[in-house]
């Protein structure tokens, strides 16, 4: 159906926009403002093996119909443990005996990260420079003023001053394990350090070197990258392909699943998931600006919620209208007006899930002013964000009143324009998410697991699991490509992976039920918010018990859940009942 107005339209646009709406709902509006995407990831994804149908509203997970009848797990696993790793992306320090090492020059990168046989890899020289599968032990590099020392593989240098490297030819190419301890002995002790602090112990010169005692298995681990899991767990991930021996013994029939190598930031593209703008051009006009009122479809919640207002004019020579171009919304407003939509919701239609309890949290957590001070403050902020613009950006319809206050399905151009301000949005707030979500996976703190990161990395999984929901439509219509589905399918598995890293020894829920203060303390001191992350608790009772019933159905989504996170938060609750019942 088209989304032009009545010749009609203008004629009652002054009148007023708050008079009641039908119950009619338009068709499904024929327009289209999603990219082709990236054509070097069009190969099925490992993850095709959890494509089974699940009523969304009971688990709140997308279904789709394309997993071949019987398929399990262990048969899709068979599919991942082929393919090479990609050509040479850049040194990491990702695996235990690399845990203190420094970056290295960019003449010595190779690569760290490695994507299984689903994602395409780029050809050597494409990106990624040249090819090392195997590193030298001891690199010396030329110290400021007349001091020389010997760097081992690790990085470490005993001077404290700023320094100038440049790799020796014969150590680059004699990859011995055996320092060249003659040249830098000679070096050090004819030339004494300049200052006191570019010198060991404060005295002369001194040589120091880290002895690795398998310099071929680190070189291993570091060419291949350390998977999620064995990062957050500081573990030793030495699997070149397919599932490591952790995930193995972790995840068991899903470790070829959730063996991933790529942080969140590096699994989702922008471009190739949300879509690129339209770039609408809008023929100046002359015509008065106009004021309309725009409502979700939703028929109950008429008079009840603020509406949007915006400000509109006729586009020249048709019976169209454009948002005045003086006056576009702005981001704080679209999030209002979600927001006020939310509190309707929670108030009158008492939906009671998992995913609109926690929907609310982030959302009480993010607009308290007595949360403002947290660490995490930030990040709540954008994924409510998110959130808020990922309703408007997936919305079909949106509706304005009518002659006599009927409801109307809103001027075409005015959706687009609204469509692309919230996918602008969302760009912005998924780049510092995932960027935040980055950091939480090397060297957080015990402290830092707190109630704002499990919150937010379950919305975020949340919003994106709503979005794969969408994809298989997008992908008939020519609006999306399997390569955004693949990405989608990835981000979900590894914010999975995430949760139930993070929080498998302690969580939130955990906190709540041994300590109410501590747990009231993670929520700001904010009264409101504890008793909402009091019903998200409550919530989650009945989701797990959703999860295990589609897990028993043959729901390969839920047995993922199941495997992943229920049981993790289940041994975690055993563990505290046994130890509480220790300490009497």
């Amino acid at each position: 159906m088209s989304r032009s107005p009545s010749p009609i339209w203008s004629d009652w646009i002054k009148e007023d926009m708050m008079g009641d709406y039908t119950s009619t709902q338009p068709s499904e509006p024929a327009y289209s403002c999603y990219p082709t995407g990236d054509p070097r990831l069009t190969e099925e994804s490992s993850l095709s093996h959890l494509r089974q149908p699940m009523p969304y509203q009971t688990y709140y997970f997308p279904g789709v119909s394309d997993l071949p009848p019987g398929l399990s797990p262990s048969e899709s696993a068979s599919s991942i443990g082929s393919g090479s790793p990609p050509s040479p992306r850049s040194l990491r320090s990702d695996s235990p005996e690399a845990s203190d090492q420094r970056e290295l020059p960019h003449a010595m990168e190779y690569s760290a990260e490695f994507s299984p046989a689903w994602a395409a890899p780029l050809a050597a020289d494409e990106y990624y420079g040249t090819d090392m599968t195997a590193f030298p032990t001891d690199i010396s590099y030329t110290m400021p003023a007349d001091s020389s020392y010997t760097i081992a593989a690790n990085g470490n240098a005993d001077s404290q001053s700023n320094y100038t490297y440049a790799p020796s030819s014969s150590t680059l190419s004699s990859h011995s394990s055996t320092p060249d301890t003659s040249r830098s002995h000679s070096e050090a002790s004819s030339s004494p350090p300049s200052s006191p602090g570019s010198g060991h112990h404060g005295g002369g010169s001194h040589k120091r070197s880290r002895h690795i005692n398998d310099p071929n298995k680190v070189a291993r681990v570091r060419s291949v990258g350390g998977c999620i899991v064995c990062r957050m767990g500081k573990y030793s991930c030495e699997a070149a392909h397919g599932p490591c021996d952790k995930c193995v013994k972790q995840i068991g029939a899903y470790a070829p699943t959730c063996c991933l190598r790529q942080r969140p930031s590096e699994v989702i593209g922008a471009e190739q998931i949300w879509g690129a703008s339209l770039g609408l051009r809008i023929p100046r006009s002359g015509q008065n600006v106009d004021r309309i009122a725009v409502q979700f479809p939703c028929v109950t919640s008429v008079g009840q919620t603020r509406p949007l207002h915006l400000s509109v004019q006729r586009i020249e020579s048709t019976t169209d209208f454009c948002l005045y171009q003086e006056h576009l919304p702005t981001e704080n407003a679209l999030v209002s007006w979600v927001e006020n939509q939310m509190m309707y919701e929670y108030q009158y239609e008492n939906s009671g899930t998992f995913q609109s309890a926690m929907e609310r949290l982030v959302m009480e957590y993010a607009t308290s002013h007595h949360t403002t001070s947290s660490k995490r403050h930030s990040l709540m902020k954008r994924v409510h964000t998110l959130s808020c613009m990922f309703r408007i950006w997936s919305s079909k319809t949106l509706y304005t009143n009518g002659p006599a206050g009927a409801a109307v399905e809103l001027p075409g151009t005015v959706h687009i324009q609204l469509h692309d301000i919230a996918k602008e949005s969302i760009r912005r707030a998924q780049r510092e998410i995932m960027s935040e979500f980055d950091k939480s996976i090397k060297d957080i703190k015990s402290k830092d697991r707190d109630l704002p990161l499990w919150a937010c990395l379950w919305q975020t999984l949340f919003v994106y699991m709503q979005l794969w929901d969408l994809l298989p439509q997008m992908i008939q219509n020519g609006q999306a490509t399997e390569g955004a589905r693949d990405r989608t399918e990835r981000l979900v598995v590894t914010l999975g992976v995430m949760l139930a890293m993070h929080f498998k020894n302690q969580s939130p829920v955990i906190t709540l039920k041994t300590s109410e203060s501590d747990a009231k303390k993670s929520c700001g001191g904010d009264s409101r918010v504890f008793e909402t992350f009091k019903n998200v608790v409550r919530a989650r009772e009945s989701f797990h018990q959703d999860v295990l019933m589609g897990a028993r159905e043959g729901n390969n989504w839920c047995a993922l859940w199941k495997q992943l996170i229920v049981e993790t938060e289940k041994d975690l609750e055993r563990r505290r009942k046994k130890s509480k019942g220790s300490s009497k």
